[in-house]
């Protein structure tokens, strides 16, 4: 069954430079029919690294990921932006948000038409912003409970990992922008200089 999989994700015009990769093989079905060419199905929530590396060979510049909005699809795109950026560092990622209480692509389509799902499409995140809307609340969280300073220490590494796997400059400067809100020592320890980023905030 492996091989199918990575054979359907293929199906995508050839000369497509932007690409949208869903859960289910009917999200894509119906982006399809409604005149979206460029959506392809991951039939499941694994999205294989040998995947994307095709697509990359195969010209496609920009993926974007629009998982099912539930605890599963929230994961999944966590991992594969995660793992994507490690291994496909050419390729610039995006993350689209569908509209709460919208559980799939298909969902919108069905009840708020084509233009809806475009318009989560033409909203998508980068790489940068997407890793700082996640972090970003836990530590702010942290913060109002009282962080000491090994925490604050260990969160602080983390995030300098995750600002270094983001190879593209605009990535790395959208999440060290939203991210030295709340943790300033960020900007310095990737060598921005801290009043930028204060003037930019």
């Amino acid at each position: 069954g492996g091989l199918k999989k990575s054979v359907a994700l293929m199906d995508f015009p050839r000369c497509s430079k932007d690409v949208t990769v869903v859960e289910g093989i009917l999200d894509a079905k119906i982006a399809k029919a409604r005149g979206l060419e460029t959506v392809v199905p991951m039939n499941g929530t694994h999205l294989h690294t040998d995947i994307a590396l095709t697509m990359s060979e195969q010209g496609v510049e920009r993926l974007t990921l629009c998982l099912d909005n539930d605890e599963s699809g929230i994961k999944a795109t966590y991992k594969i932006v995660r793992k994507l950026l490690n291994q496909c560092p050419e390729m610039r990622l995006f993350v689209a948000q569908l509209p709460d209480g919208v559980k799939d692509p298909d969902e919108l389509i069905r009840k708020q038409g084509i233009e809806a799902f475009q318009a989560s499409l033409d909203t998508a995140i980068n790489a940068g912003e997407y890793l700082a809307s996640i972090y970003k609340p836990r530590i702010v969280k942290h913060n109002e409970t009282g962080m000491v300073s090994k925490q604050r220490d260990e969160i602080f590494t983390y995030c300098l990992g995750a600002a270094d796997s983001l190879s593209n400059p605009q990535d790395k400067f959208a999440f060290i922008s939203a991210m030295s809100e709340v943790l300033p020592e960020l900007a310095v320890g990737q060598g921005m200089p801290i009043e930028v980023i204060a003037s930019r905030t």
